[in-house]
């Protein structure tokens, strides 16, 4: 084109975005028909005045042409998907925000919030965002394929058209599985029972370390006797062995507490431990020598004096069960390295194991032979059992459960005679040492014992492994000889005795009900079971006692003190506690984090298909502006030359430019769409959208 001549575009296409395909019919510049075209004020005027562009010497660095041939830059071509990549982010930012609180509710009280709200509707809220985002852009990636951005239907339908790999495969794929976000959001917090430490709280458990003469009375020189509660105690763990009157009571706020243990041991407690034995094999069958003894029965002995019989002389009854307590100590000077403080026998009749037929009048039992008594009847069996009992050191892994002490017995060790401790610990002389021991939260042992500070610690000397080790008083457990001579001297009268069952009652048939004990010592019915009593049951009994007396030393109680007392003696062997966390049982939360894995997978693939797809536009060869779902390209550039829209009017680009054309981008169409105000008509060429003002960009 010559600078002589003008060629007017054609119509609807402003001079920046003309091609040589784009330019019309060609006047002189200097002709009325060019005059006509270009008036004063600078604007080239076409059908009507309602589409105006800027006359050829007055244009803007916006309307200015250029070469088509260039590429966008790097930055526009960011600023296509920057609200895409914002998008996408914003996603990010919310998963890892999700991964974050729920990360510091892990383990924790669920939250108490207002109106309702929990962290379950907290994280759907923020899964259904993410999701709204993620969508966004996926929607905006897939816009050539405008169903499958319409929603998983459309997805599903788009799937089973496309027969060959294709980005928009991966988009529809990422909508349909978008739907379980929220359910695998859901699986990453869950709510389970837990238990929250209480602060401003201390559960107390108690235990004792020495058992001195202070917790018996002294009647007389020489003379001690225990206080009626421990007697009390005593008797009803014999009398009732399922009983739990002797139960430590802890301290505990809420029913939870923990204690804190060192090689699982929380404490540890002084008192009595048990070992039993089957003795049967040591009974003896005695022929009875009286003639005038009935059905020509036997007598069955053991050794240390205990004796039954099926048969005594008529009228007095039949002895079916023997309990004794015995005793090798020689009080006042006891030997050396003995623990055993005592033992009970028991030597009786059983039912147990044998074959019972129940006929009218009577019941015909049938049991198993025992070698070692030959002549014993075939209705019953014989029964010899021994408890030896010990001065003992319990160690104990305790915690309190809904109100209930769980304490476990973790070891045991022997407390042996010695030598009598120095100090406040002067009649104290059943001892052991733990080690490790636990001081000021230090544990300590033989080793590195000497390396603790002395200030305000007592030592004493105290047998270990046949030597005598100095070691802190608190690394020291013991029993008293004055206290074990009381136990002792209460044990012999009431853990012994004989009992009978009247001839009238029964005899070998009415052997199932309970003896009578004629001493007065009815509690050692229990022992006998009704006839059904076996080894298992009377060890059971007899470690009862044990564990009742250990139990009892550990309740704190005001009437054991004597006129001897003072406080620093009260202070040392009165019980001792250990302090332990108060705890709450609740509902925490639970932060399931491999769900998480789904949603960041989504993600992901989301920003494939938005680098895949922008990858896409680089290359695409019509260089067409990323519209990505707006309509006003469709409304400004219309379908073909026979539907126009309203570039016909509003001067946007011509219907008829090459497909290598610059067309407008979509922030310029928003621009010109604001400021285009349109009608519908009907002509006789058919119908469509007018414009009634000028809707040029400024």
């Amino acid at each position: 084109m010559s600078a002589d001549n003008f060629r007017i575009p054609r119509k609807g296409v402003p001079y920046s975005y003309i091609n040589e395909s784009d330019l019309g019919d060609s006047f002189p510049l200097q002709s009325t028909e060019a005059r006509r075209l270009i008036p004063q004020q600078g604007w080239v005027d076409f059908d009507d005045s309602s589409s105006r562009y800027p006359a050829p010497g007055q244009l803007s660095e916006e309307y200015k042409p250029r070469n088509d041939s260039t590429k966008r830059s790097l930055t526009y071509r960011i600023g296509q998907w920057f609200w895409d990549v914002g998008g996408l982010i914003a996603a990010v930012a919310i998963l890892i925000a999700i991964a974050i609180i729920l990360r510091n509710y892990d383990g924790q009280i669920q939250p108490n919030w207002r109106f309702s709200f929990n962290l379950n509707s907290l994280v759907a809220i923020l899964m259904t965002v993410l999701r709204t985002t993620m969508m966004e852009v996926v929607s905006d990636s897939m816009k050539i394929f405008d169903e499958g951005s319409r929603g998983p239907w459309g997805s599903l339908k788009l799937l089973a058209r496309i027969r060959r790999p294709h980005p928009v495969l991966l988009g529809a794929a990422i909508t349909i599985l978008s739907l379980a976000t929220g359910l695998f959001a859901q699986q990453a917090v869950i709510s389970v029972p837990c238990v929250i430490q209480e602060t401003g709280f201390v559960g107390t458990l108690p235990f004792r370390r020495y058992v001195s003469s202070l917790d018996v009375y002294r009647i007389g020189a020489g003379l001690w006797v225990l206080d009626y509660s421990t007697k009390d105690a005593l008797i009803d763990a014999m009398a009732n062995p399922t009983g739990n009157n002797s139960a430590v009571t802890p301290s505990c706020p809420t029913g939870n507490c923990t204690f804190a243990s060192y090689d699982g041991i929380t404490h540890s407690s002084i008192g009595l431990c048990t070992q039993c034995a089957d003795i049967t094999s040591s009974a003896t069958e005695v022929v009875p020598k009286n003639t005038t003894y009935t059905n020509g029965g036997f007598s069955f002995t053991l050794p240390n004096g205990l004796a039954i019989s099926d048969t005594l002389p008529a009228g007095t009854g039949y002895s079916y069960i023997d309990v004794k307590w015995d005793t090798d100590l020689d009080f006042g000077r006891p030997s050396a390295g003995i623990s055993e403080i005592g033992s009970i026998s028991v030597l009786q009749f059983t039912a147990s194991g044998c074959i019972t037929t129940a006929n009218d009048s009577y019941y015909d039992r049938t049991c198993q032979p025992q070698s070692n008594m030959p002549n014993r009847t075939s209705s019953m069996s014989v029964l010899g059992v021994r408890c030896s009992y010990q001065a003992c050191l319990k160690n104990y892994n305790s915690r309190i459960i809904a109100g209930t002490l769980n304490d476990t017995i973790v070891s045991t060790i022997h407390a042996p005679s010695s030598d009598p401790l120095g100090g406040t610990l002067t009649n104290v002389n059943f001892t052991t040492a733990k080690l490790p021991c636990v001081i000021n939260g230090e544990s300590y042992s033989l080793s590195n014992i000497s390396t603790i500070d002395s200030t305000n610690i007592t030592f004493v000397f105290v047998s270990v492994n046949g030597q005598n080790v100095s070691l802190p008083e608190q690394c020291v457990y013991g029993i008293s000889e004055i206290f074990i001579k009381a136990l002792s001297d209460f044990m012999s009268p009431e853990m012994t005795g004989n009992g009978i069952v009247s001839s009238a009652g029964g005899g070998i048939n009415g052997m199932l009900s309970n003896p009578n004990f004629y001493s007065g010592n009815w509690w050692l019915a229990s022992l006998y079971n009704r006839g059904n009593a076996t080894f298992d049951s009377v060890s059971a009994n007899l470690e009862n006692l044990a564990t009742t007396f250990t139990n009892y030393m550990r309740v704190p109680r005001q009437n054991f003190l004597d006129e001897y007392a003072t406080p620093t003696l009260i202070a040392a062997y009165a019980p001792s506690t250990i302090e332990g966390a108060v705890e709450q049982t609740s509902i925490c939360t639970q932060f399931n984090w491999p769900w998480l894995i789904f949603p960041a997978s989504l993600i992901l693939a989301t920003a494939a298909l938005l680098c895949m797809t922008s990858i896409l536009r680089h290359y695409d060869s019509l260089e067409l502006p990323n519209w990505k779902g707006s309509l006003l390209p469709l409304l400004f550039y219309g379908l073909d030359d026979a539907r126009p829209g309203i570039q016909a009017i509003s001067g946007v680009n011509s219907q008829n430019s090459s497909s290598s054309g610059h067309v407008l981008d979509r922030n310029k169409l928003e621009a010109m769409a604001d400021r285009t105000i349109v009608r519908f008509r009907r002509t006789a060429n058919g119908a469509g959208f007018e414009q009634t003002n000028s809707g040029t960009i400024s």
